[in-house]
């Protein structure tokens, strides 16, 4: 079953391999990639422009 998580760090995600998709708010995007590349490999997601939102969801 999937799990949200609302405001929370992504630090508090035990098994970053099971996020299927991400929501950044528009303008978020690149700090959110760089503070993320340990775990976010972006190859492996399909990038959306949704509203004010970004939205990668894994492929």
């Amino acid at each position: 079953m999937a799990e949200l998580y609302v405001k929370q760090s992504f630090d508090s995600v035990k098994n970053k391999d099971q996020i299927n998709a991400v929501a950044i708010l528009y303008g978020m995007e690149e700090n959110f990639l760089n503070e993320n590349r340990d775990w976010f490999k972006e190859m492996n997601f399909r990038r959306e422009k949704y509203g004010g939102f970004v939205i990668y969801i894994k492929q």
